[in-house]
């Protein structure tokens, strides 16, 4: 592992990558199958629902909880977003109809957009994980089925 101490940045080299051993793929507190938020909840539950998928895809230093950046949490998002009136839909709306269509191309960039809402401190996205990490961090952070269903859906 190296660190680009210019951008405080850590780096994994392909071997570790390879190994499951990228910083930004290993395990991390905090991490749930479950989405656990409803037509009714708040739009801060929401965010932060949001922001926790966007950690199965970024690179970022620090990460604090998880949860799987599927089709179907996806889509309870979007319906969760689209059916209520929160103060930032215009922010989140765009962000989550990206994610519906499989447009990842800047969700370190989305999770920035999340994390700045909720006041983020530490853990800013500077980059987007290889298909590799990503398939590690599943395999270290979630149950088997995730994987089998990001991996479906990853075809």
């Amino acid at each position: 592992m190296k660190k680009d101490i210019k951008n405080e940045k850590v780096v994994a080299s392909e071997e570790e990558i390879a190994k499951g051993n990228s910083t930004h793929s290993k395990k991390i507190s905090g991490a749930q199958t479950e989405l656990l938020i409803t037509h009714a909840s708040p739009q801060s539950e929401v965010m932060a629902v949001m922001h926790q998928m966007t950690h199965q895809k970024i690179r970022a230093n620090e990460k604090w909880g998880a949860i799987p950046m599927i089709q179907e949490n996806i889509n309870v998002v979007y319906d969760i977003i689209e059916s209520n009136d929160f103060k930032k839909k215009d922010v989140l709306l765009p962000i989550i109809i990206r994610w519906k269509d499989g447009n990842f191309n800047q969700v370190d960039k989305d999770h920035n957009a999340i994390w700045k809402l909720q006041g983020g401190s530490i853990g800013k996205a500077y980059g987007i994980m290889s298909a590799e990490e990503e398939r590690w961090f599943i395999i270290k952070n979630f149950k088997e089925d995730v994987l089998t269903v990001w991996l479906e859906e990853n075809k």
